[in-house]
């Protein structure tokens, strides 16, 4: 009877040894089968993540511009989504001593920027710094194709504008912003395209 249980013990033994052996080959098995599918949706979930804090800071920028009486220069940066790459401004001024000026046209200018720009995450909007300017004219343009949807003012203690447009840029994709405006030559502070006097040692008034 000892023998025998001795025996059946050094079985059980035994079937314990090539259980735990097979278990551990299934375990091996299974986690390699696994982390390729752990890693595809950690991959994914740092993409959504990642395009929802974009998003989430695109927003946060715009509401933050909400009734802030006193923005300081974090609020007045523009978002990080996009980084301009050229730019190619022209400007037209229509000074008084200038000749066959209208009346009307004195101290205004007529603008045109054309700005190249690579976005950096999703986006379905443009953040301009702009102020006491008029918008005439705005393309947004994708390999070719005009994807400007509307313009809205933003908070002007902002500085900024708001272009929207009909579908969302994907990363590393390359648009060019082209917009044609109007605006007036201040004379009464140094803001924007401004004109300025002072006199000279005679005392004359330049």
């Amino acid at each position: 009877m000892s023998s025998s249980d001795g025996s059946l013990s050094h079985i059980s033994i035994e079937f314990g040894e090539q259980d735990s052996k097979e278990a551990r080959k299934r375990r091996v098995a299974f986690r390699l089968g696994f982390c390729p599918v752990v890693l595809v949706a950690i991959s994914f979930a740092v993409f959504i993540i990642g395009t929802s804090i974009g998003w989430a800071k695109t927003y946060s920028f715009l509401e933050n511009s909400i009734g802030i009486s006193t923005p300081n220069y974090t609020y007045l940066r523009l978002p990080d989504y996009v980084r301009p790459l050229t730019y190619n401004l022209k400007m037209k001024v229509y000074l008084p001593s200038y000749p066959d000026v209208p009346s009307e046209k004195e101290l205004t200018f007529d603008g045109e920027v054309d700005i190249l720009v690579e976005v950096l995450a999703p986006t379905n909007l443009i953040i301009l710094h702009m102020l006491d300017i008029a918008i005439k004219n705005v393309h947004v343009l994708m390999d070719g194709e005009d994807i400007f949807a509307k313009h809205k003012s933003g908070d002007e203690r902002m500085e900024v504008g708001v272009f929207l447009l009909r579908s969302t840029i994907p990363p590393n994709q390359h648009i060019r912003i082209k917009v044609t405006y109007t605006g007036i030559i201040q004379t009464d502070r140094l803001n924007g395209l401004y004109s300025t006097k002072y006199k000279d040692i005679d005392g004359s008034l330049k």
